[in-house]
């Protein structure tokens, strides 16, 4: 199992860290802008694998506390900041998009034909980046600027 997105400090207090900006298609930062002006969030939580999904609306607010940081640390990185959620709203989401599209099946096979890769999309953002070299490369970037 890979190392925590989310963590709860209590039912109502879901803990989810932000990262360093790491590359050209990562956008950290705006989450935190958008929390800055707008503090509703709402949250859906994936398990590959499983069609059941969870879903959790509520209010976040940024924090910087060095022990929330310390929970997420990983390799002694410690993520810039830390969103912590005060929930108002917890409820099963319906699963039927995932099991009428097979998901979890999808990456089984080839990827599909017309689907843009990351490489895609940050050669969009930024015309200097050569989008074939960028996914060739990203194999190897991923476990060195994951954290």
């Amino acid at each position: 199992m890979g190392h925590p997105a989310l963590s709860l400090a209590s039912i109502r207090f879901p803990l989810h860290p932000q990262w360093r900006k790491s590359e050209p298609s990562c956008q950290i930062d705006a989450p935190r802008k958008n929390l800055i002006e707008d503090k509703r969030i709402g949250l859906i939580f994936l398990v590959p694998g499983a069609n059941e999904t969870f879903r959790v609306n509520g209010r976040a607010r940024i924090s910087s506390d060095p022990d929330l940081k310390r929970r997420f640390a990983v390799d002694g990185k410690e993520p810039r900041t830390v969103i912590v959620v005060e929930v108002e709203q917890a409820f099963q989401h319906c699963p039927k998009a995932l099991v009428r599209s097979d998901l979890w099946k999808a990456g089984q096979g080839s990827r599909p034909d017309g689907v843009p890769t990351l490489g895609d999309f940050a050669a969009a953002r930024n015309p200097d980046i050569d989008s074939s070299v960028f996914d060739a490369d990203y194999a190897k970037r991923v476990p060195r600027e994951l954290y």
